[in-house]
């Protein structure tokens, strides 16, 4: 590797499939395509390859079919439960998600998740490289040495060599001995029956290993565990050979092909729309290119002259007003906005009443003037929520008439079942685009302000790009 010792981010895959599918409740999307490990998966990865820094990283996942744990025990995880069906049809857009992250994938027939984990942190560890394995399971703290860590986000807890001896009582090249002795009823790994991790850890400290242990029963005091080590001698070996990873499995990677690349935008917005992903949707579509668009302030009489007769030029516009209030009968109209072509809009400001907001025509002489227009049945207006508008036109003495159609509502008969219609999740949908939002221009929570108050420059951009 060409850095000077990287750290990499080694992430078990199969494992977090599992934590996330049962970490997060029934979710599906509106074709009732169960989404939750989906959901939880992507957010995981995403949480640490951003709070990470990770340069370096990949995903190792089990590969279908029998390992060589099967061939020497039959038994092995014989009493797992088949992977269930709304898991199982969720691991394809999994693996689509990691592969557009461009996050590589460590996957390999005849071996698990953790051998090929194993293999690759050796490896990067003869190489001077810093090795993270992201995991809750223990089986991967044999693992553990100075150059290799373990970290569970679920948990937020990172694993060295102290931690892996405050839990297993031994320090991390013994754990396995430890699981032999103890054996692991998650994979069915026997060990010793009656022999616990406390008498493990303690057998292991004064003997070094199941070996040494059996060539030395004579040693043993307590009677009772040195019959059943008597009993169950070969029992031990086997569960020892089955809780050893394999760091010898082959590669097919280099550790230099590790390294990270720039996410496949188009792609995950692709996926992240099946799923109904609205939040991920948002960060991964591409903001519009503010070059191709000519939004324009109509301060000046002679301005709005000249728009109302384009628009009825046209005969057919959308519209959209700006407020103080999302009440309208206790609204007052802060601005008006009107598109009638592809990429140009103009804003009418007519109540931004923040300390040196720049001169506007009043909002009565502005009303006054788009009356006839507003009015005349025969001019097709389109909008989003129109109603909301029309109230607002309304309580100022305008009746809005030729209303042709409402997006918000055309949304709904497309798809009831959708969680929300708002202008943003439309655009995303039917645009791939991600528009400002209100709270990007008047701030969120107790820190949003009244529309009045936001600066008329931004709010020419907000308002007509809706």
């Amino acid at each position: 590797m060409n850095d000077a010792a990287p750290k990499v981010y080694l992430i078990d895959g199969s494992s977090y499939l599992y934590r996330a599918f049962f970490a997060i409740a029934r979710l599906s999307n509106s074709k009732g395509f169960p989404t939750n490990a989906v959901y939880g998966f992507t957010n995981m990865l995403l949480k640490i390859l951003r709070e990470k820094g990770a340069e370096y990283a990949a995903v190792a996942f089990d590969a279908p079919g029998p390992t060589f744990r099967h061939e020497v025990f039959g038994e092995y995880k014989a009493h797992r439960p088949a992977m269930p069906e709304d898991l199982r049809v969720q691991v394809p857009p999994i693996k689509a998600i990691v592969s557009s992250l461009r996050v590589p994938v460590l996957e390999k027939e005849g071996y698990e998740a953790d051998d090929l984990i194993a293999a690759m942190a050796r490896r990067l560890e003869r190489e001077g490289a810093e090795t993270i394995i992201v995991s809750g399971d223990k089986d991967l703290m044999q693992l553990i040495t100075p150059r290799i860590s373990m970290y569970d986000p679920m948990k937020e807890k990172t694993f060295g060599i102290r931690e892996v001896r405050e839990k297993f009582g031994v320090s991390p090249e013994k754990v396995v001995e430890v699981m032999g002795l103890m054996g692991d009823s998650s994979d069915n790994i026997p060990g010793v029956p009656g022999i616990g991790p406390k008498i493990a850890a303690q057998l292991i400290e004064e003997f070094g290993s199941i070996e040494d242990l059996l060539g030395n029963l004579p040693r043993v005091k307590n009677a009772k565990i040195r019959a059943l080590l008597e009993r169950y001698a070969e029992q031990a070996r086997l569960s020892r050979e089955l809780a050893t990873l394999d760091a010898a499995a082959p590669l097919d990677w280099q550790p230099r092909d590790l390294r990270l690349g720039e996410p496949d935008r188009k792609a995950l917005q692709a996926i992240f729309k099946e799923m109904e992903f609205s939040k991920l949707l948002k960060e991964f579509s591409e903001k519009g290119d503010p070059r191709a668009d000519d939004y324009r302030l109509v301060t000046r009489r002679e301005e709005l002259g000249e728009l109302i007769g384009h628009l009825r030029r046209a005969g057919a516009f959308a519209l959209d007003l700006e407020s103080t209030s999302l009440e309208p009968m206790r609204a007052e109209i802060v601005g008006l906005s009107f598109s009638w072509q592809p990429h140009q809009a103009f804003y009418v400001p007519v109540g931004h009443s923040y300390p040196g907001a720049p001169e506007q025509l009043p909002r009565e002489e502005v009303l006054g003037t788009l009356r006839p227009l507003l009015e005349d049945p025969a001019l097709k207006k389109y909008g989003q929520n129109i109603k909301y508008d029309s109230l607002l036109l309304a309580n100022a003495g305008v009746r809005l008439r030729g209303i042709a159609a409402d997006t918000m509502i055309a949304s709904y008969l497309l798809n009831p079942s959708r969680h929300r219609h708002s202008l943003e999740e439309l655009a995303r949908e039917y645009l791939d685009r991600q528009i400002i939002t209100y709270s990007d221009v008047a701030g969120s929570g107790a820190k949003q302000v009244l529309f009045s108050q936001v600066e008329v420059e931004k709010a020419c951009r907000y308002s007509c790009e809706d």
